[in-house]
């Protein structure tokens, strides 16, 4: 990967951490302007249940975004180096999901196969991993796999990210401890070797958000197709 790129997208200029701070803050917002506070109710037909499936299935996702996002800002604008990796990494994996989601559900519409629809938000909204549990998640890594795809680099970015998420070098040592000469003087703190956020995180924030707002924007172009099929293919007979 060339050094004016990263994930696959143009670096145009180097940014300070207190633009790129900006510019993150812009993008949650840009999130969190989407969000609401309710729904309201609905009749109990197998067509409007699976068009609030995408309701809910998009608020969840947008929220999680923009509420891991903020926390892993603020960590990023402390210098505390390893949560702003976790929550970032968490960010990534949930931008994972959404374009994940969204590219079976492009198929799926395609198609008016509904049953798969409502398969692939079930999975999505109550999957855990739980054997007592009788619906399955989507698989991170699987989804991460896909939209690495699409924007080459993500998997690598996302591996290192990991390495924040356990107690080894990159989520130990290597950010709580600097280390003079060669009779190991060691001096302790979140960032004692005064680490850049950018290159180490946060610039990957900026660029999951980025690809996170954009994919909503896709999923909104694809939602009159979506409710188009639904009236077409699906049932608004009120279950009895």
């Amino acid at each position: 990967m060339s050094a004016n790129t990263k994930l696959g997208f143009a670096m145009a200029e180097e940014r300070t951490n207190q633009q790129l701070s900006s510019e993150i803050r812009d993008l949650i917002r840009s999130l969190q302007i989407k969000l609401v506070s309710h729904l309201d109710g609905i009749e109990n037909t197998a067509q409007q249940r699976l068009l609030r499936l995408y309701d809910v299935w998009r608020q969840v996702i947008l929220r999680r975004t923009a509420d891991t996002a903020d926390g892993a800002l603020s960590f990023f604008e402390q210098q505390r180096l390893v949560p702003a990796c976790i929550l970032t990494r968490s960010v990534v994996e949930t931008t994972a999901v959404q374009y994940y989601v969204y590219k079976k559900l492009t198929l799926h519409t395609g198609k008016a196969d509904h049953q798969s629809i409502h398969k692939l938000f079930m999975s999505a909204i109550f999957g855990r991993k739980d054997q007592e549990w009788r619906q399955s998640p989507i698989q991170v890594l699987t989804a991460i796999d896909h939209l690495d795809k699409q924007f080459p680099g993500f998997r690598s970015e996302y591996d290192r990210l990991c390495e924040y998420a356990h107690p080894n070098l990159g989520g130990g040592y290597g950010t709580y401890v600097r280390r003079e000469g060669d009779n190991f003087v060691s001096y302790f703190g979140n960032n004692p070797q005064g680490l850049e956020m950018g290159p180490w995180g946060q610039m990957e924030l900026s660029i999951a958000l980025t690809v996170a707002n954009e994919i909503d924007h896709q999923l909104c172009l694809l939602h009159p197709q979506l409710v188009s099929m639904a009236e077409q293919h699906v049932s608004n007979t009120p279950s009895k």
